[in-house]
C-alpha cells in the first residue's frame, strides 16, 4: 500500500513523521531485546585442553536452546575423578559473572589456572586472553568477585585452590587473590595457605560487606574463615567461626540479599546452620535449621530475600523455605527431581525469578547422563515444579559437570 498516495505537502510530513516514528521503535524494540542465558562449566578433565562453558538461552517457558557457538572452551582442563575418590564435587562457584554482566569466570581445576571471557549482547562468549591466568595453587574449585573494591576501581577476585585433584600431586589447599576487571594480576604475597589436610570448599563474598572474603572449610575440621580485602589486595583473616556442633562438615553458602544473614549446609548432619555477620564480617551462629534433607549441600536465594532453595545431593531433592523471617526458615516443600539417581549439586536463579536450574546426574557410576534441570517458580508461592524435560549435558561418561551462573543481557 502506498501512504503517501493524494495527499498534500502537510499530510505528506506527517505521515513521514509516523514511519520514521515507527522505524525508531522498531529499532529501539530490537535493541532493547535481552536474552535469559544460562552458564554452565563442563569441567571436562578426560582430554586436556578441552574444558568448556555451555551457555543457553531460556525462550520463558523454560525451554533451552545452546546459543551459537556454545560451549565456550576455556583453553583449561577440569579435574576428572570418575569415582568420586575425593571431594572435589563438594565446592561451589567454579562459575560467575561480575555485577555488571561484562565478565564471566571460571575454574580450569586440573591446569590450575582461571579463563576469564566477555560477553557480548547476546551471551558469546570471547576469552580475553588464550592463556589462561595461574590460580596461585592447585585445584581450583571456587571464585569470588568483590567488585570494584579497590581505590583504582579494580575487582579482587579470590580463587579457592582445594588441592586434591588426583591426576596430580596433592598440593597444600589455599586462597589467592587477584586484582583486575576481565584481565587478572595476581596479587604479590596474596595467598594464603591452609594446614595440612584442611580443604577450602569454597570462597564467597556478598554486596553487604564489600571488602571481605569468607572461605569455607569442608574437611580437617570445618571452619569458617573471614578475610579483609587490604588496598592492595591482600587477604587479611580477621575472624574464624565453627560449625554447630563438633564434628559437623560445612559445604555450601549464601547470603540473604538485604540483612546480614548467611546460611550454610551441615551435609553430614542434614541441616543448615545460620550465621549472622557484622559489619566488619565477623561470623556468628543465630541458629540451625534440623532435618534439612541428606547431605544438604547447595543453596540460592531469590532477589526478594523471601525464599531459600536448598539442594540436598544425597536425596535428589530440592527444598523451598520462607524466610521472610530471614534467621527462622520455614519449610514449605521438597521437590524431587526427575531422571533418578541424581546426585544434584549446583543451584541459581534466573534473573527474571521464574526459573532455578540445578545440575544433576554428574555421570558417575549409575547416576547417569548429566542433566541440566529447569524448575519453574510459582510466582505467589515460590514453590517449584518441573514441567519441562531436563536438558542433556554433552559430556562424556565419568565427568562430572561443575560451575552454574545465570545472567539477563
Amino acid at each position: 500500500m502506498n501512504i503517501f498516495k493524494n495527499h498534500g505537502p502537510l499530510t505528506f510530513v506527517a505521515a513521514m513523521s509516523v514511519v520514521l516514528a515507527g522505524i525508531v521503535l522498531g529499532l529501539s524494540s530490537t535493541a532493547s531485546a535481552q536474552s535469559n542465558l544460562v552458564y554452565v562449566g563442563s569441567n571436562i578433565g578426560s582430554v586436556p585442553n578441552m574444558n568448556s562453558v555451555f551457555v543457553y538461552a531460556n525462550d520463558g517457558a523454560g525451554n533451552l536452546t545452546q546459543i551459537t557457538g556454545s560451549p565456550f572452551l576455556t583453553n583449561g582442563t577440569g579435574w576428572y575423578d570418575p569415582t568420586l575418590t575425593t571431594s572435589s564435587l563438594d565446592a561451589d562457584h567454579a562459575v560467575i559473572i561480575d555485577p555488571t554482566g561484562s565478565y564471566l569466570y571460571t575454574v580450569n581445576s586440573h591446569s590450575n589456572t582461571i579463563s576469564s571471557f566477555s560477553i557480548a549482547a547476546g551471551g558469546a562468549l570471547t576469552l580475553i586472553s588464550t592463556t589462561p591466568y595461574l590460580s596461585g595453587g592447585k585445584e581450583p574449585v571456587s571464585l569470588a568477585l568483590s567488585s570494584d573494591v579497590l581505590s583504582n576501581g579494580s575487582s579482587v577476585l579470590s580463587v579457592g585452590n582445594k588441592g586434591q585433584d588426583p591426576n596430580q600431586p596433592t598440593g597444600t589447599s589455599s586462597i589467592q587473590s587477584l586484582t583486575g576487571n576481565g584481565t587478572m594480576t595476581a596479587v604479590h604475597n596474596g595467598k594464603i595457605n591452609f594446614a595440612s589436610g584442611d580443604y577450602i570448599a569454597s570462597v564467597n563474598t556478598t554486596p553487604l560487606a564489600p571488602k571481605y572474603v569468607f572461605g569455607v572449610q569442608l574437611l580437617g575440621g570445618s571452619e569458617i574463615f573471614t578475610y579483609k580485602i587490604s588496598n592492595k589486595g591482600k587477604l587479611e583473616q580477621v575472624s574464624e567461626v565453627g560449625p554447630p556442633a563438633t564434628g559437623d562438615l560445612l559445604l555450601g553458602m549464601a547470603f540473604h540479599p538485604t540483612q546480614h544473614v548467611a546460611y550454610v549446609g551441615v551435609p553430614n548432619g542434614g541441616a543448615i546452620a545460620i550465621y549472622k555477620y557484622s559489619a566488619t564480617g565477623t561470623l556468628n551462629l543465630a541458629g540451625t535449621v534440623a532435618d534439612a534433607g541428606n547431605a544438604v549441600c547447595w543453596f540460592a536465594i531469590n532477589s526478594a530475600g523471601t525464599r531459600l532453595y536448598s539442594v540436598e545431593n544425597g536425596s535428589g531433592t530440592v527444598s523451598v523455605y520462607d524466610i521472610t523471617n530471614a534467621t527462622a526458615p520455614v519449610f514449605l516443600q521438597s521437590l524431587l527431581l526427575s531422571n533418578q539417581p541424581q546426585a544434584p549439586t549446583n543451584v541459581a536463579i534466573d534473573p527474571t525469578g521464574n526459573f532455578a536450574y540445578v545440575i544433576g546426574g554428574s555421570n558417575a557410576g549409575d547416576q547417569g547422563a548429566a542433566l541440566l534441570h529447569v524448575l519453574t517458580i510459582n510466582q505467589t508461592t515460590g514453590d517449584l515444579s518441573e514441567t519441562v524435560p531436563a536438558v542433556p549435558l554433552n559430556i562424556a561418561q565419568g565427568e562430572h559437570a561443575s560451575g552454574l551462573a545465570t545472567l539477563l543481557k
